[in-house]
C-alpha cells in the first residue's frame, strides 16, 4: 500500500528543489530599507472580503514599533523607501487576486 519508492522519490526530489534558497546580493545602500521592510512584514492592515483578507497598507504605528525594538531609526528617507516598497507589495497582492 501506498506510492512506489520512485515516485516518492522524485516528489522528494521536487521539494527539495523547491526548497532551495536563492541568493540576492542587495546594493549597500538597499539593505536597511530591505530590513526594514522584512522587518515589519506582520505590521499589515487587512480586510475581509468574503473568503480573502486583503492588506489595504502598513499600520505606520505598528511599523514604529517593530522597527524602534529592532533599534532601526526611522528617518524620512528610510519611511520613503518603505511607502515604495508597500506600494509595489500592493501591486504584487492585486495581481495575484
Amino acid at each position: 500500500m501506498g506510492a512506489p519508492p520512485e515516485a516518492i522519490e522524485q516528489k522528494r526530489a521536487e521539494f527539495d528543489a523547491e526548497q532551495e534558497a536563492v541568493v540576492v546580493r542587495l546594493p549597500a545602500d538597499c539593505r536597511l530599507a530591505v530590513r526594514a521592510f522584512l522587518a515589519v512584514a506582520t505590521q499589515w492592515n487587512k480586510l475581509v472580503a468574503g473568503d480573502r483578507l486583503i492588506a489595504t497598507g502598513l499600520d505606520y504605528a505598528g511599523v514604529r514599533v517593530a522597527l524602534r525594538s529592532l533599534r532601526i531609526p526611522l528617518s524620512p528617507a528610510l519611511f520613503d523607501d518603505l511607502q515604495a516598497m508597500e506600494d509595489e507589495a500592493l501591486l504584487a497582492m492585486a495581481e495575484r487576486r
